[in-house]
């Protein structure tokens, strides 16, 4: 028998089986009572809070022959039809890997035919946010002037990314965080059914780790219980999670009261080398300081919200940072107080150099003879950019629509099998960015929200493939990109189709050599900077 993850297997099925949202149910179930159902809806909020479920439940109670106080029955035949996979009066299209204004001229072309088996054509377009510029008017064309059986739903997690044009066409209902109390509930009552052995208080820190997304809620649970040998602990999550305990938290920040740098930078070291996510070690920071104020009744308001400020600030650059651990580090040191002031100021220099006005630069003739002497900044070098061009070109000459489905029907499994004692350091990345956007029979992208977790993966792509290997016995070479990466390779495959053709790789030693980079002046300064500074830690 197959495996089913969790998070599908306890997918809702209907309005009353939901958990949260109850505003947006009220709305749905009143408005198929009162026969008032909308041409078009936009479903916006977190990921993991229910909107791809509830448009695929909408989809089916519109159809419905006998609804139950705006609940579909699931016993006509309407409600049997359009459970089936196979239905076609129900479409479903990722606009991740859809998004070109081809694909949406190929539906505005099609809406007009009435659908085969139902009495409406549901379109579910998830992740509309990601449909290119072009493509947008055309659908905004389509939404326009519907036939009167097609009926849109709309979901996205980047509301602020939807022309206004669409929205003004759209019925907008906002998907709130599901509550703690409410995650906790239904983590419970699947832990019973699966018969998974949990304590109370790693529940509560399943509730406190996914920021109210359910999926994600019931994601962790099913990696903790392949994580665990019996019961499961607060400290099973923490770990399979890349996050610490409070106890920790408050050794940290009593280090950076006492400016003990020494300690405090061999403690990051320690988490960084252990797995741990720095990202979230910030914010599990600002976190305890919040607590500081509000629970603890600090004195020192006005000192640890500039601390939360210093952390806020770094989370930001972090993300967008291929090496975010200097970063975190700077930032600790700033937090240490005065004593550390003017060593911070030397490392932000080595690490980010910038320029820096003096009084000599409203002399003109200075300023002049400044740029002459400056010498051309270096850019960051992408290793691994011929590699995206070669691989994302391989893919797309013979992507093949069948391939990516199945892959992404099993990615739970992939992500599951990466939590073993094998591929324990890889099972982070895939779980909580990786999304796999186009596959050939010889190749696969995958897409990541941040772009160090892209990089990470393509320094650990023959792991990675190994891992793809073994689980989806698919020999597939992979490549990472940013999101914004993607979206320039299909705006170019768009718009020069005929040069996406086959091209043979070069040997892995040739790829490899190509990869190195030699160490920079500017690196250098910086590591004989961090020995003056710091010793051999």
């Amino acid at each position: 028998m197959e495996y089913q993850s969790l998070y599908r297997k306890y997918r809702p099925k209907n309005f009353d089986s939901l958990v949260g949202q109850e505003i947006v149910l009220k709305i749905l179930k009143n408005a198929i009572t009162q026969q008032k159902i909308s041409h078009a809806y936009l479903f916006a909020g977190p990921r993991g809070t229910g909107k791809t479920t509830i448009a695929r439940i909408l989809a089916r109670a519109i159809n419905c022959e006998l609804p139950n106080n705006g609940n579909l029955c699931d016993k006509c035949k309407a409600c049997e039809t359009s459970n089936q996979k196979e239905n076609i009066d129900i479409l479903e299209i990722d606009a991740a890997s859809n998004n070109g204004v081809s694909e949406i001229r190929e539906l505005r072309n099609k809406i007009n035919l009435v659908p085969s088996t139902l009495n409406y054509k549901v379109y579910i377009i998830d992740e509309v946010h990601m449909l290119s510029r072009e493509a947008f008017p055309a659908l905004l064309k389509t939404l326009e002037e519907p036939p009167k059986h097609a009926i849109f739903i709309l979901a996205t997690t980047e509301l602020h990314e939807v022309p206004t044009t669409i929205l003004s066409r759209c019925q907008l209902l906002e998907f709130k965080q599901i509550s703690n109390t409410n995650l906790k509930k239904r983590l419970s009552e699947i832990s019973t059914e699966e018969q998974i052995n949990i304590e109370e208080e790693a529940l509560e820190e399943i509730c406190k780790i996914v920021n109210g997304g359910m999926r994600d809620a019931i994601g962790i649970l099913e990696k903790a219980s392949l994580y665990a040998n019996n019961l499961i602990t607060s400290e099973d999550i923490r770990k399979i999670n890349g996050s610490i305990s409070e106890s920790k938290i408050k050794e940290l920040v009593d280090l950076i009261n006492d400016s003990n740098i020494e300690l405090l930078i061999t403690k990051v070291e320690e988490y960084y080398n252990g797995g741990i996510d720095l990202i979230r070690l910030a914010n599990e920071i600002i976190q305890y300081l919040r607590d500081d104020i509000f629970k603890r009744k600090s004195t020192e308001t006005n000192k640890i919200s500039n601390r939360i400020e210093e952390l806020n600030t770094s989370i930001n650059k972090m993300r967008i940072s291929t090496n975010p651990k200097p970063i975190f580090e700077i930032t600790l040191l700033k937090m240490c107080g005065e004593k550390v002031e003017n060593m911070v100021s030397i490392k932000e220099e080595t690490t980010f150099p910038q320029e820096k006005t003096t009084e000599k630069e409203n002399n003109p003739h200075l300023v002049e003879e400044q740029k002459q002497k400056e010498v051309p900044k270096e850019e960051p070098i992408d290793k691994y950019k011929e590699l995206k061009k070669i691989r994302v070109h391989n893919t797309l000459s013979a992507a093949d629509k069948n391939i990516i489905t199945e892959i992404r029907e099993k990615w739970q499994l992939l992500r599951n099998e990466a939590f073993n004692t094998n591929y324990g350091a890889f099972a982070r990345i895939l779980f909580d960015d990786a999304r796999p956007v186009a596959a050939s029979e010889e190749y696969l992208i995958m897409t990541f929200k941040i772009e160090s977790l892209a990089t990470q993966c393509n320094d650990s792509m023959e792991k990675i493939e190994e891992l793809i290997q073994n689980c989806l016995e698919k020999n597939h070479k992979i490549i990472s990109l940013n999101e914004e990466e993607w979206k320039d390779y299909i705006e170019d495959y768009k718009k020069n189709k005929e040069k996406y053709v086959y091209t043979k790789e070069q040997e892995p030693e040739k790829i490899k050599n190509t990869q190195e980079i030699p160490e920079t002046t500017q690196e250098k300064s910086l590591k004989d900077k961090a020995l003056e500074l710091f010793g051999e830690l």
